[in-house]
C-alpha cells in the first residue's frame, strides 16, 4: 500500500484503495449492473422502453437495484473502526496476535501494518502451501491518539464468494487485544 493511500486512509478514515483495487472491490456490483444494462438494452440490441409489463425491463430492475444495495454496503465497509483506548504497546500485541494466529505480515511501517490471513479450510496447515490467493486482509492504521482497523476479503482472490463473518471476528479479537483489560 503506498503512503499516499496510507496518509488518506487516516486522514479520511475510510480504507483508501487503487483505482485497481477498487474495480477488483466492487467486482460483484459491477457484474449486476453490467447485467441490468445487458438486460435493458436486450443483449445490447436496443434500449428496452421502461416498460416493467416487459420480462427484461423487470430482469433489468432487479439486477439494478441488487448492484445499488451492494455497492452501499461494500462502501460503507471500507468505513474504519476506530479504537481510541488502547495500551501502550499495541503494534508488539498485534504482531503477536499475527503471530499466534499464522498471519502473514505484508507491511510493518511506522504508520501502517497490513497483515494476510490464510484462509480457513481444513487441508491448510501454513500459508507457504496454499496456492491460491484467498484469505483476508487486515489494515491497521496508527494516527497519534487513535488506532484505525478494517479486515475485508483479500483483493489478490479473483475468486467472487460471500463473505461469512470472518472480518467481524478478526476485528473484534484485534480490538480486544489492544483495549486495556
Amino acid at each position: 500500500m503506498k503512503n499516499n493511500l496510507i496518509a488518506n486512509s487516516i486522514l479520511k478514515e475510510e480504507l483508501q484503495l487503487d483505482s485497481f483495487e477498487k474495480f477488483k472491490y466492487f467486482k460483484v456490483s459491477i457484474l449486476y449492473f453490467l447485467a441490468s444494462f445487458i438486460s435493458f438494452t436486450e443483449g445490447f440490441h436496443n434500449f428496452t422502453k421502461l416498460d416493467f409489463k416487459e420480462t427484461s425491463a423487470k430482469v433489468g430492475g432487479f439486477f439494478l437495484i441488487l448492484a445499488i444495495i451492494l455497492f452501499v454496503e461494500k462502501l460503507k465497509s471500507l468505513k474504519l473502526i476506530m479504537v481510541e483506548n488502547f495500551i501502550t504497546n499495541a503494534r508488539e500485541e498485534l504482531l503477536l496476535l499475527a503471530e499466534e494466529r499464522k498471519w502473514k505480515t505484508e507491511l510493518n511501517s511506522e504508520k501502517a501494518l497490513i497483515f494476510k490471513t490464510i484462509p480457513i479450510r481444513g487441508y491448510h496447515e501454513y500459508f507457504e502451501y496454499h496456492s491460491r490467493d484467498e484469505g483476508e486482509k487486515i489494515y491497521v492504521f496508527f494516527s497519534q491518539r487513535k488506532i484505525l482497523i478494517r479486515c475485508i476479503h483479500n483483493l489478490d482472490d479473483v475468486s467472487i464468494r460471500i463473505q461469512n463473518g470472518e472480518n467481524g471476528s478478526i476485528e473484534r479479537a484485534i480490538v480486544n487485544r489492544i483495549s486495556p483489560k
